[in-house]
């Protein structure tokens, strides 16, 4: 949460909120009253694709070329296919286990926000807060480069984010992080949900992937 002495401008609201973990896909569940939002890491299916591939063809040229392989009668040669063999069969296995465990350790695992449209409550786990309806006054969503400076050098990711503007418990106006994840379908989704559940405007911040200028869009 931050607390704001006045309604931000475009510019400074072109700043991603929490990007730590932020996972790549996100997960909306709606039965129509409930909405909520959960965190989906890269899923396993993209990892067998990508390792099918070597796999596969490995497979193929033992079928095809078995006799110059494992069939050879050169011990050096049928040494080295086995050991490819192996390496092929046993190493997509490892990398799997690998991959697992970068989801759990990349990816946080508990929900971004639950929506009650018939309680007209908005409840943020991670923070720890629950909006009233009438205290939110404005939906955000900011599509944009993120970029971390660190001993290694810099990294960027473009990640697209959803926060909200809304009066605290003073009547200081706060901005509340809701949700961050790099697939911008089922973000853009969460933003104009929250906006038609409270009413409020959808402001929509946009950067070039390339250019790295801002426009706004409606």
């Amino acid at each position: 949460m931050t607390i704001l002495s006045r309604p931000p401008t475009d510019a400074e609201l072109q700043t991603l909120v929490d990007p730590e973990r932020a996972p790549p896909y996100l997960t909306l569940t709606d039965d129509g009253t409930v909405l909520t939002a959960r965190p989906r890491a890269w899923p396993g299916a993209l990892y067998w694709a990508s390792v099918g591939v070597p796999v596969v063809s490995w497979c193929v040229a033992l079928v095809w070329e078995w006799d110059e392989l494992l069939g050879s009668d050169d011990v050096v040669s049928r040494g080295h296919a086995a050991v490819m063999t192996a390496g092929m069969l046993v190493g997509p296995v490892v990398g799997w286990f690998g991959f697992q465990w970068l989801n759990r350790h990349t990816v946080r695992a508990d929900e971004f926000f639950v929506l009650d449209r018939a309680g007209g409550t908005l409840t943020l786990p991670r923070e720890g807060v629950v909006l009233q309806h009438g205290e939110v006054v404005e939906v955000v969503e900011v599509h944009g480069w993120h970029r971390v400076r660190d001993a290694e050098g810099s990294s960027a990711d473009y990640l697209r984010e959803v926060s909200v503007l809304a009066h605290g418990p003073s009547g200081q106006l706060t901005r509340h992080a809701v949700v961050i994840a790099g697939h911008a379908k089922p973000v853009g989704r969460a933003a104009k949900a929250l906006s038609a559940a409270f009413g409020v405007p959808h402001r929509k911040l946009v950067e070039s992937l390339f250019g790295g200028s801002w426009r706004r869009q409606h």
